[in-house]
């Protein structure tokens, strides 16, 4: 009788979750995540304020003029100077005619040649124009981040047409309406490719002479492995070190180590031996069903993070709203309930299979160690 209840109460609190979980009203936003990114706002907005505030020269020949006195480093004028130079020097020829009907041919034939050599010398000007971030669609839907090209940058670096390296810009556009209830600002990312002379500083100081709103600059840096990353690849290859001795110990039995604690350490380093047991689908307890569980619960967890991880570099981050009134989504918008779950599922299996082993004070002790060791290796 007493089960009979419980089952009856199961199913109705089942019966209820579900019932709740299709109203149409419902929001699955329980627990946001804090990634979740800033409400896109109109293209209207963002069209009254960054266009109107740029200020740009209206010829490349004044570019080229004005790179010459900016406050940067020698070697920083220099690529600016390049970059616009050869723009000017670009459009120039381009639009020049050689005409026969106000020289003689031998002029003529000379200027061809000239415009020819010029044009091919900075013809590179173009591809660094197409790699120039630009502005995609759907901004209106959250598209902010305008990255440009990152490999035309490098084609230029690797043909000596151009030293430059990817750079990106953010560009922070303030509140335009008083009393608007959303307080964060909206942040774009824009890629160009920069001279590689030139600081993020002063990238971000000439961003800031052609429009307000730029506040900071990134730029790649030299291929170099951080000290952090050294001491994870080094404590990496004793571990892997480790793991082939103790593999070669447990496969060829080796006799000259007859310490039976020592074969014991070796054995649990042994990877054909616990890549059978971790692969076996054989188990010496009867609680499949809460290893289902687990399976299906740290797919859902690592399915959302993935989902929750991209919603800011998508295009349509308007998505990301719409999503909460999905009933479908719930498990992905409220993954942190799975964690939860997964934290009671671990604890109860736990306690069903040590319940027999766990006689004295020193085993717990044991086997808190040994999670706790297993906690900090996969952190």
């Amino acid at each position: 009788m007493k089960l009979y209840c419980h089952l009856s109460l199961l199913s109705l609190l089942l019966l209820s979750i579900v019932i709740i979980s299709i109203i149409p009203t419902c929001q699955s936003c329980l627990l946001c995540y804090f990634r979740l990114p800033a409400r896109p706002k109109s293209i209207d907005y963002l069209w009254t304020t960054v266009l109107e505030d740029i200020n740009f020269p209206e010829t490349a020949t004044e570019m080229c003029d004005i790179t010459q006195r900016l406050p940067f480093t020698n070697s920083c004028r220099n690529g600016l100077g390049k970059i616009f130079c050869s723009l000017s020097n670009f459009m120039d020829n381009n639009w020049r005619e050689c005409n026969l009907e106000n020289i003689d041919y031998e002029q003529c034939v000379n200027c061809l040649r000239n415009k020819t050599n010029i044009l091919r010398q900075t013809s590179w000007v173009i591809t660094w124009l197409d790699s120039l971030g630009k502005m995609p669609p759907a901004v209106g839907e959250g598209n902010y981040y305008w990255l440009g090209d990152y490999e035309q940058c490098s084609i230029l670096r690797q043909t000596n047409a151009f030293d430059g390296r990817y750079c990106r810009v953010v560009l922070e556009i303030p509140e335009v309406y008083r009393y608007c209830p959303q307080s964060n600002s909206l942040n774009i990312h824009v890629g160009l490719c920069a001279p590689s002379m030139c600081t993020p500083q002063e990238i971000t100081q000439l961003a800031q002479m052609v429009t307000p709103y730029a506040t900071s600059a990134e730029c790649e840096t030299p291929l170099h492995w951080p000290l952090s990353s050294q001491i994870f690849l080094i404590t990496i290859i004793f571990w892997l070190c480790f793991l082939f001795i103790g593999t070669f110990i447990d496969v060829y039995d080796w006799k000259f180590f007859s310490n039976k604690k020592f074969k014991a350490i070796a054995q649990c380093l042994s990877i054909p031996r616990n890549g059978n047991i971790a692969l076996s689908t054989k188990r010496s307890h009867n609680y499949h069903s809460i290893q289902g569980l687990q399976v299906i619960t740290v797919s859902v967890v690592i399915t959302a993070n993935c989902f929750i991880y991209i919603l800011p570099y998508i295009e349509n981050v308007l998505f990301s709203y719409e999503s909460v009134y999905s009933w479908q989504l719930h498990p992905l918008n409220n993954f942190t309930y799975h964690i939860d779950g997964l934290i009671a599922i671990d604890t109860l299996l736990s306690s069903l299979l040590v319940q027999h082993i766990l006689e004295t004070t020193d085993n717990i002790k044991k086997l808190y160690f040994n999670r706790l060791l297993q906690f900090v290796l996969n952190f």
